[in-house]
């Protein structure tokens, strides 16, 4: 079956399937991503780095069967180093039964501090206490900090100095 798939840049790790359903399509189309220019920040499934990735390929692969229902999940913040609050998102790849469960877990290694890999600013990929993180599931694209989402996803006030 043909897909598309990005390089982690862990070379221990096999190639990111990204499961598109049309990935010849997407491959050439210039409003979309990997054609659209912008990067796409993505969670290995294998090692869990994040890294921006501005292209894919287009590979045959056996079709793998899955036991499990699975679906990418966007999770967007904005940066919690003061005086940054640059939009931040990247992609992880999971199981939609425990999707609550999953949001909870991800929001609580965001407070913690706990993810590694790139951000568009080059800060920690971390947040604070009471910061708002966004889920959107099913949604592969490139980061575009001048999205209409980031209007929505507001990062917490700085302490005054």
């Amino acid at each position: 079956m043909t897909d598309l798939f990005a390089k982690c840049p862990n070379e221990k790790c096999v190639p990111i399937r990204l499961h598109v359903s049309n990935p010849e399509r997407i491959a050439h189309d210039p409003t979309l991503w990997p054609t659209d220019g912008k990067p796409l920040f993505l969670e290995c499934p294998s090692c869990k780095l994040v890294s921006a990735h501005f292209r894919a390929d287009v590979l045959d692969a056996p079709e793998v069967p899955h036991s499990k229902q699975m679906v990418w999940l966007r999770v967007s913040f904005r940066c919690s180093t003061i005086d940054c609050g640059l939009p931040v998102e990247f992609h992880v790849y999971r199981e939609i039964e425990v999707l609550r469960l999953i949001e909870f877990g991800i929001f609580e290694n965001l407070r913690a501090g706990n993810w590694e890999g790139a951000s568009p600013c080059g800060h920690p990929m971390q947040i604070k206490q009471k910061q708002d993180v966004q889920f959107q599931q099913g949604i592969i694209s490139g980061y575009d900090p001048h999205a209409e989402q980031w209007k929505h996803i507001h990062s917490i006030p700085q302490p005054e100095r």
